[in-house]
C-alpha cells in the first residue's frame, strides 16, 4: 500500500502537460508551370517525295528524302527527334502526336524506325534497280502539287488581271479629269 500511495504522490506531483497545435492554412494554390511545346518541325521538300509500299508493311514509306516519313490512312507521319508529327499533306502544317495516336499499322513499328528504315533502303534500292520487277506500290502526291502549282499559277493570273484594270480606270479617271480642265479652261 505504501508503494501505491508513493506511485500516487509522483504522479500528483509531476506536471501534466497537454499541447494542441492547430494550424490552418487558407490559400490559393500555385499553378501548374507553363505546358511548353516543341516548334512543329520545318521539312522543305524541292517536289514531292516518291512513297513506296513495301508488302510486309502495309504504308506507305517515303524513299530518296533524309526525312522519316510515312503515309498512312490519307495521313502523312513524320517521325524527328523522338518525336511523331502527322499532317494532312507531306509539306507541312505538323502537328505533335503521342505515338498512342498513331494508327494501327504505324503503332506496331512505333519503336522499331531502325526496322522500317532499313525495309525502305531495300525496297528503295529494289525499285531503284528494277522498277518492273518490284512487287510493292509507288505513290506520288503529284496531283496535289501539280493542283497547286495551278492553283497558284491562276491566282497570280488573277491578280495581274486585277493590276491591269485598276491602271485602265485610273488612266480613264486622269483623262476624264484632263478633259474637264480644258472644258473649265474654255469656260472662262
Amino acid at each position: 500500500m505504501k508503494k501505491l500511495a508513493f506511485m500516487l504522490l509522483l504522479l500528483a506531483a509531476t506536471e501534466l502537460r497537454a499541447e494542441v497545435n492547430v494550424n490552418v492554412n487558407v490559400g490559393v494554390p500555385l499553378p501548374p508551370p507553363p505546358v511548353v511545346y516543341a516548334a512543329p518541325p520545318q521539312v522543305v521538300f524541292q517536289a514531292p517525295p516518291e512513297f513506296l509500299q513495301p508488302r510486309e508493311l502495309g504504308f506507305y514509306v517515303a524513299v530518296g528524302v533524309a526525312q522519316d516519313l510515312f503515309f498512312v490512312a490519307n495521313n502523312y507521319y513524320l517521325f524527328q527527334n523522338n518525336r511523331w508529327y502527322r499532317s494532312p499533306r507531306y509539306d507541312g502544317n505538323w502537328v505533335f502526336i503521342e505515338h498512342r495516336a498513331l494508327p494501327p499499322k504505324l503503332y506496331n513499328y512505333r519503336n522499331r524506325v531502325e526496322y522500317l528504315r532499313e525495309i525502305r533502303e531495300r525496297d528503295h534500292r529494289r525499285y531503284t534497280h528494277s522498277r518492273k520487277e518490284y512487287d510493292g506500290r509507288y505513290y506520288r502526291p503529284e496531283k496535289d502539287w501539280k493542283r497547286e502549282k495551278k492553283e497558284a499559277q491562276r491566282e497570280r493570273k488573277e491578280d495581274r488581271r486585277d493590276d491591269r484594270r485598276d491602271w485602265k480606270e485610273e488612266k480613264n479617271y486622269e483623262k476624264e479629269q484632263r478633259k474637264e480642265q480644258k472644258r473649265h479652261g474654255h469656260d472662262d
